[in-house]
């Protein structure tokens, strides 16, 4: 089927059906009416692919069969089907399906020994049952922790975080068709620019401070001398411009002065800048998904420094094919 621009080939079929067989029997794409494929790196959601197709009587699906959707030849989205629905007003199925992310939804305790993020990430995966692959392990040791009833998602997310602030590393899971990975947002970069004249049709920008610090202060507690000790980084430029807005929170007492201070430095540097969100509306380009960068410039935005080629990071994607057209929905970051 040709949709927006593109072959379709979407597949499903039950569990335990042959993979090397043919499948041209259950290629329902002939009757899909439009469809949505969503990635997303900053909630913790799975990638899911939502499919309105016309009830031709050719195939009943059921929850938990395997989706398989390709365009011009190229594997876009592999999962299962978990919801579906239709109307009595119409003929069409609403299915989603949804990726191997969602298998992080898990609640679960564990206790984790100090390791790094790709070591968590292996382990927290292992338990979830789904294949994993660590493409960047991180450059930083987690403290022994509990986790208690807490999600797969958020044991892993906790460690993206202490790693981000700790040793400035920016890491991401993204599912891979067949395995989840774990992996440096700077891999992932893309010649692809958006903006004036290239492929952008809209935007929406906002820039804030109302999340942004220009003090940060640490405080950790000395078993030795009974006392607290208390590190301050400041950016007093920052404060002269905006007053003074201050984060505070305690660390972990066997972290040496000098970890201490490198991590109020890192966090300086992180929550410093005001907060940029930027939405872009524009043409599909099926290499797109959340996590790979991009390149953006606009004119109209030159006063934000924005009219200059800038390199952004995909927070969230989505994608959408309906007739001949094929649109797309960016959440961006720019770095």
């Amino acid at each position: 089927m040709s949709l927006g621009f593109g072959s379709l080939t979407l597949q499903i079929y039950p569990p335990g059906t042959d993979m090397t067989g043919n499948f041209s029997t259950l290629d329902i794409a002939e009757a899909v009416h439009s469809l949505e494929w969503v990635t997303d790196i900053t909630t913790g959601q799975a990638g899911k692919l939502i499919v309105q197709t016309i009830d031709d009587g050719r195939i009943a699906p059921k929850e938990g069969w395997h989706v398989f959707c390709s365009i011009d030849g190229a594997r876009i989205f592999q999962g299962r089907l978990f919801t579906k629905e239709k109307s009595g007003n119409n003929n069409h199925w609403t299915l989603t399906a949804f990726d191997k992310l969602i298998y992080l939804k898990n609640t679960d305790t564990v206790v984790f020994k100090a390791s790094r993020a790709g070591d968590i990430f292996r382990h927290v995966c292992q338990l979830a049952q789904v294949p994993s692959q660590v493409i960047d392990m991180g450059n930083y040791w987690c403290p022994e922790m509990i986790q208690d009833q807490t999600s797969y998602f958020s044991m892993i997310q906790h460690a993206l975080d202490l790693t981000l602030i700790n040793a400035g590393q920016w890491l991401v899971i993204q599912d891979n068709l067949t395995r989840l990975e774990i992996v440096d947002v700077l891999r992932m970069d893309t010649p692809i620019l958006i903006g004036d004249n290239s492929l952008a049709t809209d935007y929406t920008y906002k820039s804030s401070i109302e999340d942004t610090y220009n003090q940060i202060k640490l405080t950790q507690d000395n078993a030795d001398t009974n006392r607290r000790e208390v590190f301050v980084v400041t950016d007093s430029n920052k404060i002269n411009a905006w007053g003074l807005l201050q984060h505070h929170e305690s660390v972990d007492e066997r972290l040496s002065p000098q970890q201490v201070a490198e991590r109020a430095n890192l966090m300086m540097r992180a929550k410093s800048n005001p907060k940029r969100d930027f939405t872009v509306e524009c043409q599909g380009v099926v290499d797109i998904k959340a996590g790979r960068s991009i390149y953006v410039s606009f004119s109209s935005l030159a006063s934000e420094g924005l009219s200059r080629i800038s390199r952004a990071i995909v927070m969230k994607c989505v994608h959408n094919w309906s007739g001949e057209l094929h649109t797309m929905s960016l959440t961006l970051r720019v770095v």
